[in-house]
């Protein structure tokens, strides 16, 4: 038997922000409930702690980054 390293969640946040307690820091991980995979997006709040969670399908990921990219095309940026 041997071991593999699988990656299941990644920070994304400023430079200079702490990637686990900086304020603001986005916490995307991968989970599964037995019926197929799904992310969890996490926002660390001002005062550190987190905010809610949100649970998302990768197509519905890839719908909200198409409509973030209309939303702003519709205002001219």
């Amino acid at each position: 038997m041997g071991y593999k390293i699988t990656p299941m969640s990644v920070s994304i946040h400023p430079s200079d922000e702490h990637p686990v307690f900086g304020a603001g820091a986005l916490h995307l991980a991968l989970e599964d409930d037995a019926g197929g995979y799904f992310f969890t997006l996490k926002q660390i709040s001002t005062d550190g702690r987190e905010s809610q969670t949100l649970r998302i399908e990768l197509e519905e990921l890839k719908l909200c980054v198409k409509a973030g990219e209309k939303l702003l095309k519709g205002v001219g940026e």
